[in-house]
């Protein structure tokens, strides 16, 4: 009896610590899986500061480039500066003009849309070349996108223009 006592101690006692070492490996696994969780948590919310950090160091380097691009962009409250200096570009080109009508089209894009400026010019061939060259020179985000000129009375001539400019939306929209 001592010997089957003695074997089933030790077959209790190998059960036993079975049992404990699969316990054991089970808590370990699942600590492992839990702290493997948290470095993927830590590494996603040190890549969201390391991107949050760039974009900011993006803006800061680009602010100064920003902001000259957007002085070439018209925008409503300076639609007034930019018919002003039409017409003074046209008084110094010696061309008399009369704006026809300024109308802002349809969006093309997120941010901005089109703002057309149609006008009648008069004055000499010469005066009215030079005039459409500084139309294609203007300092805002501009093209020159229609010009009808036809001779009238005494040598001087008539032309409708078109100037399309790009202009900041009233309304931008909403993310």
């Amino acid at each position: 009896m001592s010997k089957f006592t003695s074997l089933i101690s030790a077959t209790l006692l190998l059960v036993g610590t079975a049992t404990l070492y699969t316990l054991f490996f089970f808590y370990i696994q699942g600590q492992i899986a839990i702290a493997a969780q948290a470095r993927l948590d830590a590494s996603g919310i040190e890549q969201q500061d390391q991107f949050q950090s760039s974009v900011a160091s993006l803006l800061r380097n680009t602010d100064a480039d920003r902001t000259e691009l957007s002085s070439y962009v018209s925008n409503d409250s300076n639609i007034v500066n930019v018919i002003q200096s039409i017409e003074d570009r046209a008084t110094l080109d010696h061309v008399t003009t009369k704006i026809i009508s300024v109308a802002v089209g349809a969006a093309k894009w997120k941010y901005h849309e089109p703002l057309t400026i149609t006008f009648s010019a008069e004055g000499t061939f010469s005066a009215l070349t030079a005039f459409a060259t500084d139309m294609e020179s203007f300092p805002q985000a501009s093209h020159l996108a229609k010009i009808n000129a036809q001779v009238s009375t005494n040598h001087l001539w008539t032309a409708t223009v078109t100037l399309e400019f790009l202009k900041e939306k009233a309304q931008p929209p909403t993310q």
